[in-house]
């Protein structure tokens, strides 16, 4: 009777330890398997991140590729512009500013001859100088430029001249050459030199402008070649 008691005891302690054993089995079993699934999400992950990385380097290629084309042809059109022509341009205007020159100190003669005096000389030097219009900080406020859909206050450059503060290589309507931090390297900006802000200001002002209200240069920068030779030195 003992005998079998102890037998018994002993096939239920065994059957303890295997159901037990069966459990960290199944256990263990449980882990791996999600250890499996974080590694698939893991490499899915990857894989997406490999994808839009990918994704990212043929849109910057092509940007770039876009970018060198257009500054290409820009600077063949700038090349190919016939430089004899506005020479010869020069010349004839020379010339014809002196015949003119002649043509009015004859004029001027014969009206000396015919009685006008020098008060009539004085007004006729004054009428010249009536149409022209200078930039006046005291009336006039800065002007402006509105690329990027709000405007932002240009600064001066050169000699009564204006640079953009907002048009760049990055959001400039009209991409600008890229700039390396080296001498000799293009400024970034778009810039307008003084003789043709003076010229924009004659030609809005016989147009009826309002000179009060901030001038935006967004529509009148130059679509090409304005920093062609703009250089750090």
């Amino acid at each position: 009777m003992e005998h079998n008691h102890l037998t018994i005891k002993t096939f239920v302690t065994i059957t303890a330890e295997r159901d037990a054993a069966i459990r960290e089995r199944n256990m263990a079993l449980e882990e791996r398997k999600r250890a499996f699934a974080e590694r698939d999400m893991a490499l899915h992950q990857r894989d997406a991140a490999i994808a839009e990385r990918n994704v990212a380097i043929q849109e910057r290629d092509e940007a770039i590729r876009l970018h060198h084309s257009s500054t290409e042809a820009a600077a063949a059109a700038v090349d190919e512009s016939p430089k004899p022509q506005h020479r010869r341009g020069k010349r004839a205007k020379r010339a014809a500013g002196k015949r003119s020159n002649s043509a009015s100190v004859c004029n001027w003669d014969e009206e000396e001859e015919q009685g006008f005096g020098s008060e009539g000389g004085e007004s006729w030097k004054d009428n010249l100088g009536l149409n022209q219009i200078n930039f006046d900080e005291s009336a006039m406020p800065v002007p402006v430029c509105t690329c990027t859909g709000s405007p932002q206050p240009c600064y001066r450059w050169g000699n009564g001249g204006w640079q953009s503060a907002c048009c760049t290589t990055a959001i400039s309507m009209y991409p600008l050459p890229q700039v390396a931090n080296k001498r000799y390297s293009r400024v970034g900006g778009r810039k307008m030199s003084g003789g043709a802000f003076g010229k924009l200001l004659n030609r809005l002002a016989a147009e009826g402008y309002d000179f009060s209200a901030p001038l935006d240069l967004k529509d009148h920068w130059a679509k090409h070649g304005t920093n062609r030779y703009s250089t750090l030195k």
